[in-house]
């Protein structure tokens, strides 16, 4: 039981059913918002006229739909197995949002006490769990990457050679939302800084919505940095490992949370060197032989990007963390 967007390849024994998507959503944010919170009751009545149409013996619920969820369980008495995904202090941000997300992690820790089994996809989260509750079985289970699909040299320079005919260019790539604790007002700090140094890089921005790349195109202009940049918007995850790999060097700017960020699965499969701030969440994937880690400010992460254009063209770097980054996916 899921939302209506998004899509989903088959899946053998399992039946997806969505709502309806009467509220025409095109896209749902990351973080707590009024849509999100309409879907959830859109999820209760769905989920709850189907456990009492059928016997479930389980309710499995992930992240957000812990809510719902957890009514089901109480009203129907099954077994609730709770998913944790995400950190809530990483959407902490301003007074109205600190406010709400005060309210939701105090319905999480009763969620995650009610619990029969809590699965944890990070050893930080993992911690946070048994705090609040001990003696509740919970497990850590490492996430994936957003796709099985294998990297393939031809499709990447294919891709490479569409987005960026220029062969001199050095293409630096990040994947992932515009929120805030995601680091992005760290990559577009360092912009001016990198291209300052070594004007033959050239930055590659995968995601965004057509408003958030529009606001930073804006920027980049009135830097007369509009040619130091190139946005692709949404890209299918089947298709972003041959994005990645069409890439020399890849971004994780994190700054908060625990929870490691999925993308940093698809950059150990892309083979390609990483430039990562040295916090919590980076640091549960990755480490020194497989990335280049920073602290969390502007100056240490163009550095770190100048110093891996000055030697990417020896390969020596890529090349030794492709190798551990292979072993440890």
């Amino acid at each position: 039981l899921t939302l209506p967007l998004g899509k989903c390849d088959p899946l053998p024994d399992v039946q997806i059913i969505r709502v309806p998507n009467l509220f025409a959503a095109r896209r749902i944010g990351i973080g707590p918002s009024v849509l999100k919170l309409a879907f959830d009751f859109l999820l209760l009545v769905r989920g709850l006229v189907l456990s009492l149409r059928h016997n479930y013996i389980v309710i499995h619920c992930i992240e957000d739909a812990a809510i719902p969820g957890f009514v089901i369980a109480c009203i129907t008495r099954v077994k609730l197995l709770y998913e944790k995904h995400s950190d809530p202090h990483s959407y902490y941000g301003g007074f109205w949002r600190n406010l709400v997300m005060h309210l939701y992690e105090a319905v999480e820790r009763v969620i995650i006490r009610k619990a029969s089994c809590i699965i944890c996809t990070n050893t930080g989260l993992l911690e946070q769990v048994k705090l609040i509750a001990p003696n509740k079985p919970a497990y850590h289970i490492f996430d994936l990457p957003s796709s099985m699909v294998d990297r393939d040299p031809d499709k990447a320079k294919g891709i490479r050679g569409r987005i960026c005919p220029d062969n001199t260019k050095v293409l630096i790539t990040y994947a992932g939302s515009f929120a805030s604790y995601q680091g992005i007002d760290l990559i577009f700090d360092a912009i001016p800084l990198v291209i300052k140094s070594k004007p033959q890089a050239m930055f590659v921005i995968i995601g965004g919505s057509p408003q958030q790349i529009e606001e930073r195109k804006q920027q980049l202009a009135k830097q007369q940095l509009a040619n130091s940049t190139i946005f692709l918007g949404i890209v299918p995850p089947s298709e972003l490992i041959h994005y990645l790999s069409a890439s020399d060097i890849l971004l994780c700017p994190r700054l908060r949370g625990v929870n490691a960020p999925l993308k940093v699965f698809d950059y150990l499969k892309a083979g390609r060197a990483i430039v990562a701030t040295d916090v919590p969440a980076n640091r549960s994937l990755l480490n020194e032989k497989t990335s280049i880690l920073v602290k969390p400010d502007v100056l240490s992460f163009a550095e770190a990007i100048c110093y891996l254009i000055e030697n990417q063209c020896k390969g020596t770097i890529r090349q030794k963390q492709s190798a551990v980054a292979g072993k440890r996916i």
